[in-house]
């Protein structure tokens, strides 16, 4: 499934993850055997004669396959300009064309296996969709109902994948059998699996395998320790020389990125997400100079709507999966059909919580944290803002070239983190209360100062003119 479009790493994760569910968690559990196959330098080894033989066969028009031909038989280079090696293998590295041919190949490749000697075959079905192989480029995983049927596919797809000069790396293979048992499962170590003339031992309970970026083991998708990684990553950036408008940036645009293939895929602790929250608010409240009791939205709304726009990670994770769930529903692969009907608890929806609101999309989670960071008493008067393009554009400037305690006031004002009458009397009981000296109905904090006081209308005035 790679070079398509469709989210190939997602659908073949998630039917790796519903095989090995129904193998070890379904009330009525399903054998399975299954081997990650490693093809050693892939597009480096496929040779020219097979590329156009793939792409024969596919039937790709005459003119198209005259320019291939022409590029492949063609392919010289000159070492030290003295004398001229002809390549016989490997696909042309940069071509938009690369990726079809070698998924022409490929193709090829598993259409001879699966259909050479179909007796051999022991697919695990998904309702009635048939599962003997997952390929996404040259990350190839073969599916069995048992450790036989296993070592049928592994030979007939290593065998004719030598037909077009690809080859395994045993030593990076690995393989794994679940058995059930009277309505239980365990992992069979007993049994080996040959791969190219070498003995390849199963996994252990303790081993993993990173397939498409996510570890699994004989059971499943592992935990993945977020918090060390994020930790380290933010006291990198934080003890850095950058300025504090550029940590901000590195934080909120190249360090919380990274984590979303994890979220959206892999398996993650709450607790962990949770405490990752809090140290990059900390993190950040510190080095901006905020209060202690800035509204927490402020952190993670839209910049446009005047928050910093820092992806909050315990409800990210659930937008993210929503979305992939969301995608798997309307998928036309008839497997990833039957695999939604077999195990639909994998692939809910989850409803999120924002300031007491739910929701499910990306969309609405925006909105919902806008709406919870302007009804708060200090940060209301953002609410006058007009969302839109130019509204806090400096904090989406990425040149922008702003001095560290000009970039820290600014965010003191917008999350009305000022010394004010309102915020002292939350922890400190003052003679007259929180109320305005001049305005003895109206509560003195930043906005009403700002916008309203008769006592600072010079120095609005100044300021407009």
């Amino acid at each position: 499934k790679g070079y398509r479009k469709v989210n190939g790493c997602s659908e073949n994760n998630a039917v790796l993850k519903a095989l090995v569910h129904r193998a070890t968690k379904n009330n009525k559990k399903t054998p399975c055997a299954f081997a990650f196959i490693d093809m050693a330098k892939a597009f480096d080894t496929v040779s020219h004669e097979s590329i156009i033989l793939a792409c024969k066969r596919v039937g790709i028009p005459e003119i198209l396959l005259s320019y291939l031909e022409n590029l492949y038989s063609k392919a010289y280079t000159s070492l030290q300009g003295q004398c001229n090696a002809k390549f016989n293998r490997g696909i042309l590295q940069g071509d938009p064309l690369s990726g079809y041919i070698f998924n022409f190949v490929l193709d090829w490749v598993l259409d001879l296996t699966l259909n050479t000697n179909p007796a051999s075959r022991h697919p695990v079905k998904i309702g009635s969709a048939p599962v003997d192989a997952l390929l996404f480029a040259d990350d190839t995983v073969l599916v069995s109902r048992d450790l036989a049927g296993l070592q049928n596919l592994a030979t007939n797809f290593i065998n004719n994948a030598a037909r077009v000069g690809l080859s395994p790396n045993p030593a990076k293979c690995a393989f794994t059998s679940i058995r059930t048992y009277n309505n239980s499962y365990y992992i069979d170590a007993a049994q080996k699996v040959n791969i190219a003339g070498q003995e390849i031992h199963p996994m252990n309970l303790s081993q993993t395998y990173k397939y498409l970026g996510i570890r699994f083991s004989p059971i499943g998708i592992v935990f993945e320790d977020l918090w060390d990684i994020v930790k380290k990553g933010v006291s990198n950036i934080m003890s850095s020389h950058l300025t504090k408008f550029q940590k901000y940036v590195a934080v909120r645009d190249y360090m919380m990125p990274r984590l979303n293939y994890t979220l959206t895929h892999g398996r993650v602790r709450f607790n962990d997400l949770k405490k990752i929250d809090l140290y990059i608010r900390a993190s950040i409240r510190g080095m901006l100079g905020l209060s202690h009791d800035t509204p927490t939205e402020f952190y993670h709304a839209a910049t446009a709507a005047g928050g910093l726009g820092i992806p909050e990670l315990t409800v990210l994770k659930d937008l993210l999966r929503n979305a992939r769930a969301q995608a798997l529903r309307e998928s036309d692969d008839p497997i990833i059909k039957e695999m939604i009907a077999a195990t639909p608890q994998l692939f809910q929806i989850k409803r999120i919580n924002i300031g007491g609101f739910s929701c499910t999309k990306g969309a609405e989670a925006k909105d919902l944290y806008v709406r919870s960071l302007h009804s708060k008493v200090d940060t209301e008067g953002l609410s006058s803002t007009k969302e839109g393009d130019s509204n806090f554009l400096f904090l989406r400037i990425r040149e922008l070239n702003i001095r560290d305690s000009d970039f820290a006031r600014a965010c003191q004002m917008m999350a009305s983190s000022v010394p004010t009458k309102s915020k002292y009397s939350r922890f400190k009981t003052l003679p007259g209360g929180n109320k305005c000296e001049s305005c003895h109905d109206k509560v003195k904090n930043l906005a009403h100062i700002l916008q309203t006081c008769p006592r600072a209308q010079g120095a609005r005035m100044i300021a407009m003119t």
